[in-house]
């Protein structure tokens, strides 16, 4: 009787040590679940959670831009007037909504904030007088929703000349158009100077001609820099989607970044668009 009494006591024991065993491991799975701190390895049955980073389209090109004098020391912001100066911005030739940007005047101050339509017209209130636009400023969190994937224009603007606002007479800013980028394909990752590089890229609407640009770096991150493969004049102009990178008469060398600009030409050949580079980008390292 003893025996039986024992082993119930025992059995009660196991019975609640188990069950504290398993409190006190769902307390300590909700509190990491919670806090996102298993990692993307663990195999979840909770489909909220996912190993792989979401993926969010950026703007590619240039959140300013400036010519000219400006007093980026101490600029000043300028009172809201009367009067208005009003442009347009467009994204492959259409209006764009929702895209806030303000100007920089006469070389020392900042208009107030305006926002584009839905026909891409924007307009800033300023007093009335006389103004010189020295560049712009956009505003990154809504260029990054309305103008995803898409670069500045070649033909782009940084400033404008003398405008003159007064009663029902607005002045005349600057538009800004926006564009696809040209889509390079090839060259990626570590490639050897021993075969063949090529660059090629995806058509580009309305392109006649494409000249092409190389960047040379010895960092793999940062900006581009200046070192460029082509003299500004020998840059060499193609009508196919393919130019062969190995071939250039200075070559390539060897533990060395390199960046592609691809400029897509019209007929006259003016620059329609460009490859986007981004700060951080390269596009291959030259190895053995």
């Amino acid at each position: 009787m003893n025996l039986f009494k024992k082993f119930l006591a025992g059995a009660a024991y196991g019975a609640g040590f188990t069950v504290a065993c398993i409190v006190a491991l769902s307390i300590w799975a909700n509190f990491w679940l919670k806090d996102g701190v298993i990692s993307s390895s663990s195999q979840s049955t909770n489909p909220s959670i996912s190993s792989a980073p979401e993926i969010v389209e950026e703007f590619l090109g240039t959140t300013g831009c400036s010519s000219g004098h400006f007093d980026y020391e101490s600029p000043k912001d300028l009172v809201e007037g009367s009067g208005e100066i009003t442009g347009r911005a467009f994204v492959n030739g259409k209006g764009v909504a929702g895209l806030r940007l303000k100007l920089m005047l006469n070389g020392t101050v900042y208009s107030a904030w305006g926002e584009s339509d839905s026909e891409g017209v924007y307009t800033i209130a300023v007093p009335y007088g006389e103004y010189r636009v020295n560049g712009y400023s956009l505003d990154s969190s809504s260029a990054a929703r309305v103008l995803a994937g898409k670069i500045q224009s070649p033909d782009q603007n940084c400033s404008g000349g003398r405008i003159y606002v007064a009663d029902g007479q607005p002045g005349h800013g600057l538009d800004f158009k926006f564009v696809d980028p040209v889509a390079l394909v090839e060259p990626r990752g570590e490639l050897s100077i021993g075969n063949p590089i090529f660059a090629k890229w995806e058509p580009y609407p309305g392109a006649h001609s494409y000249r092409i640009q190389v960047y040379k770096s010895l960092e793999r991150s940062g900006w581009r820099g200046n070192d460029r493969l082509f003299k500004w004049d020998d840059r060499p102009i193609v009508t196919s989607e393919e130019f062969e990178i190995t071939g250039i008469t200075n070559g390539l060398e060897v533990d060395h970044w390199y960046t592609i600009e691809i400029e897509a030409l019209d007929q006259e050949g003016i620059a329609i668009a460009s490859t986007a580079s981004p700060r951080n980008h390269r596009d291959f390292r030259a190895i053995e």
